[in-house]
């Protein structure tokens, strides 16, 4: 049997500042109308992660977006750091050692 290359679901990270799944479930469906899944739903392990269907037509999934967009909910994968920024050399004169 060959291993699937994808689901019909998306697994993600609950965003810094909830506490827990159900949490974060909970202020999108008050916020937004959009409900997902909460993680803390597939065992203790699952608390810091949230489950999307991905299985409606095409254009629920526009309005679940547009809704969130419309009540100012965004979502920033916790594991994503902006990239370091490089030193800053000073462009008014040499640098000496």
């Amino acid at each position: 049997v060959q291993a699937p290359l994808g689901s019909f679901y998306l697994w993600l990270p609950v965003p810094a500042g909830f506490d827990g799944s159900f949490a974060f479930c909970r202020h999108l469906m008050e916020r937004a109308g959009v409900v997902v899944t909460p993680g803390i739903a597939f065992g203790a392990d699952g608390d810091r992660y949230f489950r999307v269907s991905l299985v409606c037509p095409q254009a629920n999934l526009r309005k679940a977006l547009d809704r969130l967009h419309e009540a100012s909910v965004r979502y920033r994968d916790p594991r994503d750091r902006p990239e370091p920024r490089s030193p800053r050399v000073p462009s008014h004169g040499a640098v000496r050692a």
